[in-house]
């Protein structure tokens, strides 16, 4: 009897071990597809593009939409204009969520955090050779991933110096070149009444403290001496950090005084750093200041070959990975990035703001080469560089821009000494850097 007993168990075991592993791997195969197959689905209503934007109005592109969608009767745009408050985080809750927009606006410097969810511009759309000839160098640089292009940009800008002219007439003094140039300007200019309370200010540099687009200077400030913002640690990125701190020691800057940019408003600054596109605050706050810009001060040429040196800092439109529409929304920012696309918006932009944009476009340079204000990026467009380091950015605490900041503002004016010596913000800066996957090349 044991003998059949064993005989009639044996066929049950395994008939329970087949089963077992069958539901094992049914659970294995509906976790897999719920986690990752359900993330991949396309989202949105097939024909309506949702575009999330920071830096137009409906205004500026009203006309543009009507045109696209009459030669497009298939497709429906709506441009939702975003506030800067939060405005990164509630993009990434949005795309994580699957409630994400079809086109949103990103930094420059933001393609990293968003690399999931960027799709690549289509082939059939703009190939890679006729972006990298349409666009500046710079930005076929920043906007390109592994998975290939992932934006096209509706307006370009760089740091650039804005300089006070009426301060710089009544001193009878010209517009520095280098510098050594800037520096002695800055002596010079900087005023201080009783109790050495400062009345007015050569330039705000030399801390971090209350001067906007500091962040820019820096990067700007390292690659001029051939530095690598990625690496504090190397000398000539300390150079150019020191560099920066002579203008605090110097006392050309006060934080008593009202942020950079409304100071510089206020008539108060005789040069200021910032990109193009602070013009229209400017006048917003003074439309009776007369300013201008000039070309970016650069440092000696110890030969005429020697390059000069601009920082980018710009934005531009992405779409969505997981949108229903990518092939669409694509032809519409082919069609918004047209020579003659970009003239429309910025008559659009230049009647609503009294500036126009400089275009991320080479051939529409020249159209901007003698403006007083835009002049002075286009003409150094070719040259410019980019990294992680920008302000106004609205990134939030945890965005690359702000962990950036963060750690040179600590380098710079230290408030809890958690950088003694340069070198021991490398390993933070390669942390960063890391968790994006960014290269940190000497």
């Amino acid at each position: 009897m044991n003998a059949n007993f064993q005989k009639k168990r044996f066929p049950i075991k395994i008939i329970f071990l087949v089963g077992l592993v069958l539901l094992l791997a049914l659970l294995l195969f509906f976790a897999v597809n719920f986690k990752f197959g359900k993330g991949k689905d396309l989202v949105g209503k097939k024909g309506e593009i949702i575009w999330w934007g920071l830096n137009f109005e409906e205004s500026d592109l009203s006309t543009l939409i009507k045109e696209y969608q009459e030669k497009n009767p298939e497709i429906q745009i709506t441009y939702i204009k975003q506030s800067p408050i939060d405005y990164r985080e509630r993009l990434t809750n949005a795309l994580a969520s699957g409630t994400g927009p079809d086109i949103f606006e990103l930094h420059s410097s933001w393609p990293p955090m968003f690399s999931n969810d960027l799709s690549a511009l289509p082939g059939s759309v703009m190939s890679s050779d006729e972006f990298k000839s349409l666009f500046y160098p710079v930005v076929s640089v920043d906007l390109a991933l592994s998975k290939g292009i992932i934006g096209i940009p509706l307006e370009y800008d760089a740091l650039t110096l804005f300089i006070n002219e009426d301060i710089f007439g009544s001193a009878a003094k010209t517009p520095p070149k280098t510098w050594d140039e800037l520096r002695d300007l800055s002596f010079i200019f900087t005023q201080r009444g009783e109790g050495g309370k400062m009345i007015q200010s050569g330039i705000p540099l030399g801390m971090a403290e209350n001067i906007d687009y500091w962040p820019e200077v820096i990067a700007f400030m390292i690659f001029q001496n051939q530095g690598n913002p990625s690496f504090p640690s190397g000398f000539s990125t300390q150079r150019a950090l020191e560099y920066y701190k002579q203008f605090g020691a110097a006392r050309v800057w006060d934080s008593s005084l009202p942020r950079s940019t409304t100071a510089f408003a206020r008539g108060m600054v005789a040069m200021y750093f910032a990109p193009a596109r602070a013009a229209s605050e400017i006048l917003k706050q003074n439309p009776d200041l007369n300013f201008k810009t000039i070309l970016l001060p650069q440092l000696p040429k110890e030969r005429p070959t020697d390059p000069d040196f601009s920082y980018a800092t710009y934005w531009f439109h992405g779409v969505w990975e997981r949108s229903r529409n990518k092939d669409a929304a694509w032809s519409y920012l082919k069609f918004m990035a047209s020579k003659e696309s970009l003239e429309k918006l910025n008559q659009n932009v230049k009647q609503r703001t009294g500036f126009e944009r400089p275009s991320p476009r080479i051939d529409m340079a020249e159209l901007f080469s003698k403006n007083p204000v835009l002049g002075s990026v286009v003409n150094l467009a070719l040259k410019a560089k980019s990294w992680y380091l920008a302000d106004n950015t609205h990134d939030g605490e945890t965005g690359i821009n702000s962990q950036f900041k963060n750690i040179y503002s600590e380098l710079i004016d230290p408030k809890t000494n958690k950088y003694p010596t340069p070198n021991m913000a490398d390993p933070d800066i390669a942390e960063i850097l890391g968790k994006y996957k960014i290269p940190a090349v000497r």
